[in-house]
């Protein structure tokens, strides 16, 4: 048994052409690979791009469809706010084998190229060897358990509740021990690592390694956490086929297989230690992305990233090489600099180091939004004026601190008097 293990394909218009490019790549690999299987994890697409006719539409369509003419084809519904009920019209499509949608948990069987609810017996017409077992598990949502109770309770009841869905699956499937057992699910796992090196911990409705354990699977593939990895002993995240956000640096499939393993005693006898798994990860060529930030607020703009400098010099951002990365470089700096940050000349530097898009960005920062402790404790509004003076690096007219003193100080008749006299004295 061999299965191509894709997930997060987000397919959708927004930078269409690098992902017509890794969808073709998959596709193309997964032909070689001629698995008996393909499944997709869920979030194949973003349902607020799939219409009638647009770009997202006709690239999930036509990758659903090619995929089909490979193998049969098994999918789990992904996050709602992705997948939508986009999916079920991936029934529809025509290929040389089925294609399956689940969009509730269900258990099903493969037995040649059709899925059937029940395995077909010996005298059907259609019998022929059951070749897999496939427990799919889309998004649990709290609509689909119809509980009435908090939020915080509903999370524990739904885990309750999974416990007891994945026993009952796994206690069908036991019917049938020498068939592979897979199971699908879309979401979290405790203990899963995020794309920047973070372990997830204390989501709502995360399933855990024992709970999926009670299916009795032979292999766990997930989808929605974007990071490919290994959970334990058989559990795969696949990732997506390419970076859906910025710091995804990882993307591609699984292909796993089962295998026997075969030996000779020392009798010469030929044994079979049973089913073996190997699984190996296919990148895609997706565009990698490099991020650069920096924070200006506290020592200001250098010279080498802004004017005419920045052409003329080594120093400041994009040494190396970048040939065919996407560069995103974000920059903070107060709203009276921000304007001196020279972004053609750092563009330049990195187009000239290779880069396929640079992309700059600045957050502007209005420096009266931001008060040091010295001006909140300031008892007197000079006080108060000059710690802001301080802060901005400003020189104050000693003439505005008299004026700040006598407007907090004197009566209103009394500072018409005083700014009189005082501007007729100076």
């Amino acid at each position: 048994m061999k299965i191509a293990h894709i997930g997060d394909e987000h397919i959708r218009d927004k930078g269409a052409g690098e992902i017509q490019r890794c969808l073709d790549f998959t596709v193309a690999r997964i032909r070689e690979e001629a698995p008996d299987l393909i499944i997709s994890t869920g979030d194949m697409c973003d349902s607020q791009d799939i219409r009638a006719g647009s770009q997202a539409a006709l690239m999930a369509i036509r990758f659903v469809s090619k995929l089909a003419d490979i193998a049969p084809f098994a999918m789990v519904v992904g996050t709602p706010s992705h997948d939508g009920k986009t999916p079920e019209i991936f029934r529809h499509i025509q290929g040389l084998y089925e294609i399956y949608v689940a969009t509730i948990p269900r258990q099903t069987y493969q037995q040649g190229w059709i899925f059937y609810e029940r395995p077909t017996q010996e005298g059907d017409s259609d019998h022929c060897p059951i070749d897999a077992i496939l427990t799919l598990i889309p998004t649990v949502t709290k609509q689909y358990f119809h509980t009435s109770s908090g939020i915080e309770d509903a999370d524990r009841e739904i885990a309750q509740a999974m416990t007891g869905i994945l026993a009952g699956f796994g206690a069908q499937a036991a019917q049938y021990p020498d068939v592979p057992h897979i199971l699908v699910w879309h979401g979290g796992v405790s203990g899963a690592r995020l794309p920047l090196g973070h372990v997830r911990s204390g989501m709502t409705i995360d399933l855990s390694t024992d709970q999926m354990m009670m299916s009795g699977c032979d292999i766990g593939l997930m989808g929605h956490i974007h990071q490919p990895q290994q959970i334990g002993d058989r559990f795969f995240y696949s990732g997506p086929l390419y970076p859906v956000k910025v710091d995804e640096q990882e993307c591609g499939f699984w292909i796993h297989e089962q295998t026997g393993v075969s030996y000779q005693d020392t009798d010469g006898a030929v044994k079979d230690d049973g089913p073996v798994w190997n699984h190996r990860y296919i990148p895609t060529p997706f565009t990698r992305t490099v991020r650069f930030k920096e924070d200006f607020t506290v020592d200001g703009v250098p010279p080498e990233y802004s004017d005419q400098e920045f052409l003329d010099t080594s120093d400041g951002p994009g040494p190396g090489d970048h040939q065919g990365e996407n560069i995103r470089i974000e920059f903070t700096a107060w709203q009276d600099e921000a304007g001196t940050i020279n972004k053609a000349g750092i563009e330049k530097r990195f187009r000239e180091a290779g880069a396929e898009s640079v992309d700059i960005r600045i957050n502007a920062i209005p420096r009266v939004t931001i008060r040091a402790e010295s001006v909140l404790e300031a008892e007197t509004l000079k006080d108060e004026f000059a710690e802001m003076a301080k802060l901005r690096g400003e020189k104050i007219d000693p003439e505005v601190l008299v004026m700040a003193d006598m407007l907090e100080h004197l009566p209103a008749d009394e500072l018409l008097k005083g700014i009189t006299e005082y501007r007729w004295k100076s």
